[in-house]
């Protein structure tokens, strides 16, 4: 009796302090049995497997431009020349420049059809290796659409005051603007020679007008980003963006052509989501 008595007792202890456990992505919610919750972080485990989610494209640069995601974006080579990657592994990664410091206007590499949807949920990410002789010299790394007349373009630079800028514009008929803009910190400087990674990420909820807030800058894992707003004609900055079939550009920007990089690139992804800060610092490693 005593026995069954104390089992008893030790199932109504248990009862009376069991735990719902609701595990997300990133947190575990502990749902207590006096009506109370405990948020507890979760370590998620990245994979490259694990980054192939919302992939939309990838270039590994591996002796070509061709996308390794199987989707089909393929880049088309013009005057970028094959190079040694971060390892030192020749063929690997793409030279824009020409080792003297200035921009070849006539050097990028392609992408079409690449932005054919709505854009509200986005992810660039990548390594670069600006020349250091390239001081004051802006090199674009990515460039989206600059149609006439249309939503946003994004743009990923290094300025010509070595800063990293991130941003969007409008082009009309009659004026060119950058009207969002994040950037990093003035005394930030990517012209050094020194290998970087890089992530930039778009984030819009809804559609509407776009503000600094929708643009970050993760420079070697870190979130390095100072937001900025340079208004030109913002009732026309408006997600969501890209939603157009011209080319994007690596290595320059669209049309002109004036403002290559001078420099390296490498390992170029772009994402139809926002990364966590998990899976940047494993692309950054």
């Amino acid at each position: 009796m005593k026995r069954i008595l104390f089992a008893s007792m030790i199932g109504l202890v248990f009862t009376s302090c069991q735990k719902q456990i609701d595990v997300s992505s990133n947190s575990a919610n502990i749902a207590n049995s006096n009506g109370t919750n405990t948020s507890y972080g979760v370590s998620t485990t990245v994979t490259p497997e694990s980054l192939n989610k919302d992939l939309i494209a990838y270039y590994s640069f591996s002796g070509n431009a061709n996308d390794v995601s199987g989707n089909g974006y393929d880049g088309l080579v013009n005057g970028a020349t094959l190079t040694t990657d971060r390892f030192g592994k020749a063929n690997s990664a793409y030279y824009f420049g020409n080792n003297s410091g200035t921009n070849i206007l006539s050097n990028y590499i392609e992408i079409n059809n690449l932005h054919t949807n709505p854009i509200l949920n986005y992810t660039i990410s990548g390594w670069f290796q600006k020349d250091a002789s390239s001081v004051d010299h802006e090199g674009s790394i990515f460039a989206g659409d600059q149609p006439l007349n249309s939503p946003s373009d994004f743009k990923f630079a290094i300025a010509a005051d070595n800063s990293a800028q991130w941003n969007a514009k409008y082009k009309s008929n009659i004026a060119v603007g950058v009207t969002n803009q994040a950037t990093t910190t003035g005394s930030a400087n990517y012209s050094d020679g020194i290998w970087h990674s890089f992530s930039v990420t778009f984030k819009a909820a809804t559609t509407g007008t776009l503000t600094p807030s929708n643009f970050q800058i993760f420079i070697d894992g870190v979130q390095v980003t100072t937001q900025g707003l340079f208004i030109s004609d913002v009732t026309h900055e408006a997600a969501p963006a890209n939603n157009t079939s011209l080319p994007v550009i690596l290595g320059n920007i669209q049309g002109t052509h004036t403002s290559g990089f001078p420099g390296k690139l490498d390992e170029i992804r772009i994402f139809n989501r926002v990364l966590t800060q998990q899976e940047i610092t494993y692309l950054a490693n």
